[in-house]
């Protein structure tokens, strides 16, 4: 997933306002096809990779960005792209 862990926070409240939502989840769903095994549409099991959350600082999948998109958790356009 994204590697602008940096920008977590999206430059706060200001940035680039977010596109129609369907968009995104459009982009969405066309990156999640190119997951052909599934290994991002789910969280990883702690239980399955003990350490993963040791070696894997922000760890994201396709499920969790989906969620946060529809329950509007992203406030602009650059906290939705570093997660994807």
């Amino acid at each position: 997933m994204g590697a602008g862990v940096a920008a977590l926070d999206g430059g706060g409240p200001t940035g680039t306002p977010l596109p129609d939502k369907k968009l995104l989840l459009f982009i969405l769903d066309r990156l999640q096809k190119k997951d052909t095994y599934g290994v991002f549409s789910e969280p990883v099991d702690p239980e399955e990779l003990p350490d993963y959350h040791e070696i894997i600082e922000h760890p994201m999948d396709f499920s969790t960005i989906r969620e946060k998109l529809l329950n509007d958790s992203y406030s602009n356009l650059e906290q939705f792209e570093v997660y994807v």
